[in-house]
């Protein structure tokens, strides 16, 4: 039985107390003192925007700091003036003190870090105890000064001069208190003490650290005896079906409060609009009026007064302040007013300002104030959302506010180069997941054009985190009902004015009760402007006016598509959940977008991965920082491991490879070849040229600012065409500027002759291959024409590659039919191979050195040197395990690939004893070939060091979100697993038994051909549940390459990391030579990771030109290849990046197939059945080859024309 509380019920564990003293929110405030400064707030980006304004910043300082461990134990006289602070420490304000080393963070997901039990909290609740001094400032006499508080963490009070001024919850709202009576001439006191922990806590279970403290700024606003208190700005558009604007309003509603409620009487205000050009950006042109201004007389007997009346902290109605209001419009397609106004979306970022300017009786300036206008309109109109009458696609995240260092103390250099990065990969939108951000953060998306979403500061999961118990959630109850209407309410009154915000969202995962109701109603009434957004209850509840399903799968949300019931759009408010090396699928998801008009994108959770810099000692190494997650500190709270740690960058802002894959799929332009018919001409003189149809996918912006390149790619590299070309094969050729409208698209016809690319590419063949084999791209890319605020000139906005047809290229005789015979034998005078047997191994040697060894007992290639050089440090051995991912990880219940690849055994394969049968023989003097038969089984000597030695993996409660499944499906006719396995009936047996037969085929100049068959039916004995299918991580082969090979060369894609299911965003050329280093993917929570897919050949080589390099080519299809100095042991045991300890090795991983990355989710098996790879026989061939350089030809040269010549002799065979 729980001990009865005596004392009455405190503040923070009291959910009818959500504030004492705070006064009503409001739009921002900084009241200027004339029209120029108004201006130069957001025009003039050289100046300190607040120098000419009445606030006082208190922040950006260190104040006096002591962290007691629970409230009871905060120093009782902190809050003093007398106090003496001198043996506290100093923290940054703003911070989080757990970033400086106080307490710890604390990261779970849905869970609270203690039991629930509303509405109280642990006792033991850290509690940080601030101080400060301040002088208030000259002039300010008669003015009404009040305290504001950006952001704390959770809860906090505050004194003055040791007068207690106030108390507030939400930890991503301005608390506001008046402090006009309390401040005193010369130094100020200000304390305050903030509780990590409090009712408002239950509202605030983010997916997100705990982090505790002042985390935005602090500051001093004075107002004259006569002020504007709040103004609401409205941008009414009339737009007709075809999206052409009609008509068009500015309306401002204006509050304003005076001590006096005479002194109104006879004031005048002014209301001006200014318009900057924009023609250059960069380098913007003076404001100018863009409307004549209004005046309007003011009177202080509106009816209307007393909804501005402020009586916060009034003793009696002679102390209050008293309001006033007043409205003005202009009608902005008025006749001889000047043009119509340019609209505000993200592709075109039109801003105009509003000043307001209140004028005393005698005409002098009282102040001003002023804030950005966007004319835009957004509504749900036949299952759409229209922005300005277009069905925007929402190319989104979810961002938390986060940095590596500061915690949610973000800066505005950090919030700039985050919309650089979004604008940059083609992203629009940004879901303010999921609290209110600072308010630069909208100003700055206003600027640079980004739409957001809104959202309140409301999440209580972990009440419910399966969906199975709704009535228990806060929204439910009636004691909840005023703290979460507030946090609404105020969102709406800080952030009304805000042209970015498109849409008001109610919170996140909060069940669903009669409370969103409530908010709903009072949202739509207050700004039908905006559609509103909540996902809780199902997604398709009555307090959303949008389906916003979380992490539902193409095929499901394509039936609600199709639901002539359903007049609401579909937008994703979560998806494509980008943990670690996922983010798979990613084009199949806009494929679906773009081809169903009802569903319009969604927003990826989420932006960044939430890592916070600590600190370890490596083993016997030095100390070093290391980005940490949930559990990397020592800690008594439970936490939820890396399940923050699924952003599409970095912490430091360096994008993740599937960031290109996002820019690629989003891309606003994009380029289809036009077949060519046959006697199609396209030129004037008669010649064929490459005909490109380009689409401008915007919706508002043409295509005008950008400018058109091309080039021609042979095998990966470009062709020397024309005189630009000779001069730099890696330049460009211009395809000029263009002029396509939105949503519409334009025939390109490129300059390119057949005639003379066929002689190019047959010079290029010649004695090498046959050119009608040739693989011949055309690259075009569209680049910023001039530069942009986020963005240099020629940055590339799209990339797209494609195969140039056959049909257009003119090869004429082909060489290779004309001048080579089939390949032939060596010199008849050549020393043939040697073949020597022993009990071991068969031992080949040849001429120049050439040494190679295959294993009796394991069947491997152990040994291959030529010129006296080992190329070879682990044999060559089959591969079927990869270092499991984040990806691979999600499932509960041994679901989960990784689990099953465990049970199977696949990370500890071995050949099995007695199981390898060899044989050799020597059809010819220059060649051996040696074959083995074996069967892999798992190692038991291994057992238990394998796929869950690392990091945890994720694992949500079923239900967890609407449309998460317990089991994956894969659309639509594909259920069950059609199962290939050959396991008997009643069979039991979960380990894997693989069979495996390799031919190796060593020729005299020291290649050897491997073919292999690899027989996987039995690697997955073990049952599954209905729903699930089976799906190897990998069929290929692994070996160690000599370390100083430590060069990677390649042609396939690239250059970033690629997978099956993740490489739309990838381009086919040759890559390299680069450091094998440089291919890792340094992800948080290692695993799989630095694949290229589709490669043709690799080749690792020294540093230097000289001495011998090592080319595998692939003699089927591409292969997936990995070279990497870290082991797939080695990433599958760490926890972090940091502790990866490099093999003195190359790993070099050579995969027929390997499984994609997956990306629909991580808390289940995500991967789409056709990236799968099922246990079947599998056939495929590859040649490893010595290759030296000469000056003649280079090694990587020689790598492609061995390609170019085994792609030939494999023809002629057929």
């Amino acid at each position: 039985m729980k001990k009865a509380r005596t004392e009455p019920a405190r503040d923070w564990e009291n959910p009818s107390v959500i504030s004492r003293n705070k006064r009503r929110a409001h739009v921002p405030l900084r009241s200027f003192p004339d029209q120029d400064s108004a201006l130069k707030y957001f025009t003039d980006e050289s100046s300190d925007r607040l120098s000419q304004c009445r606030i006082k910043t208190l922040s950006q300082k260190n104040w006096k700091f002591h962290l007691a461990g629970k409230p009871d134990q905060v120093p009782s006289d902190f809050s003093c003036s007398d106090f003496d602070d001198s043996a506290w420490a100093q923290l940054p304000v703003p911070s989080n003190w757990e970033c400086h080393g106080y307490d710890v963070p604390i990261y779970t997901n849905f869970a609270y870090p203690w039991e629930i039990d509303p509405p109280f909290v642990p006792e033991n609740n850290p509690t940080g105890c601030y101080r400060t001094t301040f002088t208030n400032p000259e002039g300010w006499n008669d003015h009404r000064i009040t305290l504001q508080f950006e952001g704390v963490s959770t809860a906090f009070y505050c004194w003055l001069n040791g007068v207690q001024v106030g108390y507030s919850q939400d930890s991503c709202l301005p608390a506001e208190f008046d402090v006009t009576h309390l401040l005193q001439p010369g130094t100020n006191n200000l304390a305050c003490q903030v509780m990590r922990f409090s009712d408002g806590s239950y509202l605030e279970k983010q997916d997100h650290w705990w982090l505790s403290g002042i985390h935005r700024d602090v500051f001093l606003l004075a107002k004259p005896s006569s002020y504007i208190s709040d103004y609401a700005v409205r941008t009414p558009l009339q737009i007709s079906d075809d999206a052409t604007l009609q008509g068009a309003r500015l309306e401002v509603n204006v509050e304003l409060t005076s001590r006096d409620k005479m002194a109104l009487e006879g004031c005048t205000l002014e209301a001006s609009v200014w318009h900057i050009n924009e023609s250059d950006a960069l380098n913007p042109a003076a404001p100018q009026q863009f409307r004549q201004p209004i005046v309007q007389s003011l009177s202080a007997g509106d009816p209307l007064a007393w909804f501005a009346a402020d009586t916060t902290s009034a003793a009696n109605r002679q102390a209050a302040w008293h309001g006033a209001i007043t409205k003005v419009g202009w009608d902005m397609m008025a006749e001889g007013q000047g043009p119509p106004p340019a609209l505000w979306s993200a592709e075109e970022p039109h801003l105009y300002y509003v000043v307001l300017t209140l004028r005393a009786k005698d005409g002098s300036i009282t102040e001003c104030e002023s804030c950005q206008v966007g004319f835009r309109q957004t509504l749900i109109k036949g299952r759409q959302l229209l922005h300005n009458g277009q069905p925007i696609l929402i190319k989104g995240v979810c961002r938390h506010e986060h940095d590596e260092r500061r915690g949610k103390a973000l800066t505005e250099e950090g919030m700039i180069k985050d919309i650089c990065l979004l604008k940059q990969f083609n992203f629009n939108a940004v879901r303010n997941a999921h609290y209110p951000n600072h308010i630069r953060w909208y100003e700055l998306c206003a600027q640079y054009g980004i739409y957001l979403l809104d959202e309140a500061n409301l999440e209580t999961h972990g009440f419910d985190p399966g969906l199975q118990n709704n009535p228990t959630v806060p929204s439910n109850n009636p004691l909840w009902l005023p703290a979460m209407m507030d946090r609404v309410v105020r969102m709406m009154d800080r952030d009304k004015n805000f042209p970015c915000i498109c849409i008001w969202s109610l919170g996140n995962e909060s069940g669903y009760g009669p409370a969103h109701l409530a908010m709903a109603g009072y949202v739509r009434a207050k700004d039908p402007s905006r559609p509103v957004h909540y996902e809780g209850g199902g997604s398709r509840t009555a307090a959303t006016d949008i389906c916003c399903p979380m992490y539902a799968r193409v095929h499901q949300i394509k039936p609600w598509a199709d639901d002539m019931l359903e007049q609401r759009p579909i937008i994703q408010c979560e998806y494509a959940h980008a943990m670690g090396n996922g983010n798979g699928n990613y084009k199949e998801y806009w494929d679906a977008f773009e081809a169903n008009p009802s569903m319009q994108g969604g927003f990826i959770w989420d932006w960044v991965d939430q890592g916070l810099i600590n600190r370890k000692k490596l083993k016997d190494g030095p100390e070093v920082e290391f980005w940490g997650y949930g559990g990397d500190w020592d800690s008594p709270w439970p936490d939820d491991a890396q399940f923050n740690i699924n952003g599409l960058i970095w912490p430091d802002r360096t994008p993740h490879p599937s960031m290109w894959e996002c820019k690629a799929v989003m891309a606003p332009i994009s380029f289809e070849l036009i077949p060519m018919s046959e006697g199609d001409l396209g030129a004037e003189d008669g010649r064929q040229t490459v005909r490109i149809l380009m689409r401008n996918k915007n919706y508002f912006a043409g295509s005008a600012g950008l400018q058109l390149h091309f080039r021609l790619l042979l095998d990966g590299q470009p062709l020397r065409m024309g005189d630009l070309l000779q001069q730099d094969p890696e330049a460009w050729l211009p395809g000029g500027s263009t002029q396509i409208a939105p949503q519409s698209a334009e025939e390109l016809r490129l300059p390119i002759d057949g005639s003379e690319v066929g002689e190019m590419v047959a010079k290029a063949y010649k004695g090498k291959g046959s050119a009608a084999d040739a693989e011949v791209m055309v690259e075009l890319r569209a680049t910023l024409l001039t530069s942009t605020r986020w963005a240099s000139q020629d940055h590339v906005v799209a990339v797209r590659q494609l195969a140039v047809p056959r049909s257009i290229i003119k090869y004429g005789a082909d060489p290779m039919e004309t001048e080579l015979g089939p390949p032939t034998g060596p010199h008849p005078d050549t020393p043939g191979l040697r073949l020597q047997e022993s009990a071991e191994s068969y031992g080949i040697s040849g001429p120049d050195g050439l040494c190679i060894e295959v294993s009796r007992a394991t069947g491997s290639l152990t040994r291959l040197e030529a010129a006296g050089q080992s190329l070879l440090a682990e044999p060559v051995t089959p591969c079927l395990f990869r270092a499991p991912t984040d990806n691979d990880k999600g499932g509960a219940g041994g679901r989960s690939y990784a689990a099953r690849w465990e049970i199977a055994g696949l990370d500890r394969l071995a050949v099995a004893p007695s199981s390898c049968h060899t044989s050799a023989s020597q059809p010819s003097p220059g060649t051996i070939k040696v074959e083995a038969i074996f069967v892999l089984e798992p190692s038991v000597e291994k057992r238990g060091l394998g796929a869950a030695s690392g990091a945890a993996g994720v694992s949500e409660v079923g239900g967890a979100h609407f449309f998460s499944e317990e089991f994956p499906t894969a659309g639509e006719g594909a259920g069950r697993e059609e199962d290939s396995s050959t396991t008997s009936a009643g069979d039991t047996r979960t380990e894997a038994r693989v069979g495996v037969k390799v031919a190796y085929t060593i020729h005299l100049d020291g290649r050897v051909q491997m073919d292999w068959d690899i027989d996987a039916r039995e690697a997955l004995p073990a049952p599954l549940p209905p729903g699930l299918f089976k799906s190897l991580p990998r069929v290929g082969i692994h070996m160690g390459v000599a370390k100083q090979l430590g060069q990677a060369t390649w042609y396939g894609l690239g250059p970033h990391e690629c997978h099956w299911d993740r490489k739309f965003g990838a381009l086919l050329r040759r890559y390299g030579p680069q450091p094998v280093e440089s291919l890792h993917t340094p992800y948080i929570v290692p695993g799989e990771c630095g694949g290229r897919a589709d490669v043709r050949w690799s080749m690792l080589s020294p540093d230097s030109e000289s001495g011998l390099s090592l080319a595998a080519i692939s003699l089927s299809r591409p292969v997936q290849m990995n070279a990497s100095r870290y082991g797939v042991a080695t990433l599958t045991a760490a926890k972090h990046d940091c502790e990866l300890e490099p093999s003195d090795f190359t790993h070099l991983h050579l995969d027929d197939l390997h499984i994609g990355s997956g990306g629909d989710d991580s808390w289940s098996p995500s991967v789409h059945k056709e990236y799968t790879v099922p246990p079947a026989q599998y056939s495929f061939s590859v040649l490893l080859a010595p290759i030296s350089s000469s000056p003649d030809l280079r090694a990587p040269d020689a790598a492609n024309d061995l390609w170019l010549a085994q792609r030939r002799a494999s023809s002629i065979k057929q």
